[in-house]
């Protein structure tokens, strides 16, 4: 966990990452965006025309996809507070590109201010947009709609929290994989259960989608309903036979396999690609294709073979991208977080970024899995 403090001299260009930051999806399956106010400067070293400015720049690399917000509003004190007549321009400066696709507002420890300035808004805030917030009393709360252990608490939120009385472990709690159980259970033991190479519900995904989603624009950037997607979650578990005609609803199959990854105890590509991360950082191009042929070498068997049979079926995603809007980048916005990710620590902005452009060399280049 990072502190809070130490960031008076830091410039508006480059102090936005420790306060904002892209960590994956949440428990639905859309993009979780964070904001720390323990992380904002003082008001008198901070221009809030650019900030606003950038903050709309780097939310427009998302807004196209459903996506929550947490705010973590400890912290936030006289010195780095914004004012009123701010909070109302940045509210009206927000259109409606990006208000539409967010599903969730949490807000965490609100303050009587808060409050107070919610009520204050009320005029100018839609009534649409005022069902989307959420209070959030205690960290804990957050493990219901978020994957807990992946996100970036600063140590004085989180001590803050423990006076307010919540003690919390901050360890993933071990995930039943017993029986028929599809999700959180290891590839090569669920490969040797089923006796197949590629995992049923993957299969059972990708076809579905390829007969009947690939013209679908936005394709795995909806979200699905949360109630049937738990629904179809445990009927996978509990193996039954699932039809995704009778649910009538394309995005269904693209949010389950996004989450059978996500819940993998180790993510598809193993925690030793992530040291190749940083030759993906716009420097080393020339490089990538090695770096790439490596990293497959590197890659235990069955998550080869399936790493190859998931790239396949996402070229024939990109191929339709003049109809879908689902390019190799933005399949790789969308992947990225469901193929990578950290076991002991949370990802900088920058690692995203990497894992990102990974994941497009993956989809570009997915010929190279076939040569190894």
């Amino acid at each position: 966990m990072q502190h809070c403090g130490g960031y008076a001299e830091v410039t508006v260009t480059n102090f936005l990452h420790l306060f904002y930051l892209h960590v994956g999806d949440d428990r639905n399956s859309r993009k979780l965006i964070l904001f720390y106010s323990c992380r904002l400067p003082p008001v008198a070293e901070i221009e809030h025309e650019r900030l606003l400015e950038y903050l709309k720049k780097t939310l427009d690399s998302y807004v196209e996809s459903d996506y929550s917000l947490i705010y973590f509003h400890y912290g936030l004190n006289s010195k780095n507070k914004p004012s009123y007549t701010w909070l109302i321009q940045a509210y009206r400066a927000f259109d409606r590109k990006y208000k539409k696709n967010l599903k969730a507002l949490y807000i965490v420890h609100a303050s009587n201010f808060i409050k107070v300035m919610f009520t204050l808004l009320r005029p100018i805030i839609s009534r649409k947009f005022g069902r989307k917030v959420q209070y959030i009393n205690r960290l804990e709360e957050l493990k219901e709609f978020t994957h807990y252990d992946q996100l970036d608490i600063p140590s004085e939120v989180d001590e803050y929290d423990q006076r307010k009385g919540s003690k919390i472990s901050r360890n993933v709690s071990n995930t039943n994989i017993g029986g028929s159980s599809v999700f959180g259970v290891s590839l090569k033991q669920l490969l040797l259960r089923e006796d197949r190479q590629i995992p049923l519900i993957v299969e059972r995904c990708c076809e579905y989608i390829t007969e009947n989603g690939l013209e679908n624009e936005g394709i795995f950037r909806r979200s699905a309903n949360f109630l049937t997607l738990n629904d179809v979650k445990n009927k996978f578990d509990d193996g039954e036979d699932v039809e995704f005609a009778y649910y009538n609803d394309i995005h269904l199959p693209a949010v389950l396999l996004k989450k059978w990854l996500r819940e993998l105890p180790e993510p598809l590509l193993t925690f030793k690609t992530n040291k190749f991360l940083e030759y993906f950082d716009g420097n080393h191009d020339d490089n990538q294709i090695e770096i790439i042929k490596q990293i497959i070498r590197n890659l235990p068997e069955e998550n080869r073979v399936l790493l190859c049979f998931l790239l396949d079926f996402l070229k024939k995603v990109e191929a339709k991208s003049d109809v879908n809007k689902m390019t190799a980048s933005n399949l790789a916005i969308v992947f990225a977080p469901n193929l990578i990710w950290w076991s002991n620590s949370v990802a900088s902005f920058d690692s995203i970024r990497q894992a990102n452009r990974l994941t497009d060399s993956l989809i570009t280049n997915n010929f190279l899995l076939k040569d190894e």
